[in-house]
């Protein structure tokens, strides 16, 4: 077994204690950026009939158009496709017993990975910057 030991820990918990606003605003930050990478993935790589590398299907652009983003509290959203608009995106998604499933949204989920993974690193580098003003 191996045995790490951060010095400094200690006193960053209690800096990071005494300044919540700095990390709020830093995670919010991260949040808005998170969700404009996943949604901007949305519209990106199409999925092809024949094949299945992601992105929204384009054969009229609508489920691509209509990705919605709700904001449900500071740090909780919802992307998902207006079906009182696009009725028939829930059907491309999940599939039918006459058409293979082409879930878009995962597809977006995968591809937006490590891009929000640099901004988990940049929340954090930025948490640590603004508190040893």
């Amino acid at each position: 077994m191996i045995n790490v030991k951060i010095s400094g820990m200690d006193e960053l918990k209690k800096v990071i204690r005494q300044n919540p606003e700095v990390v709020k605003k830093e995670a919010k930050a991260y949040f808005v950026r998170s969700l404009a990478s996943l949604k901007s993935s949305l519209g990106q790589q199409p999925w092809r009939v024949s094949g299945s590398n992601g992105g929204v299907p384009i054969d009229t652009k609508y489920l691509r158009k209509f990705a919605s983003l709700e904001k449900i509290q500071d740090f909780k959203a919802i992307i998902f496709t207006d079906t009182d608009i696009v009725p028939y995106g829930l059907y491309v998604h999940e599939g039918t017993r006459k058409m293979k499933a082409r879930p878009y949204y995962e597809a977006a989920k995968e591809k937006s990975q490590n891009t929000i993974k640099k901004y988990q690193e940049n929340l954090i580098d930025n948490v640590v910057k603004a508190l040893a003003k």
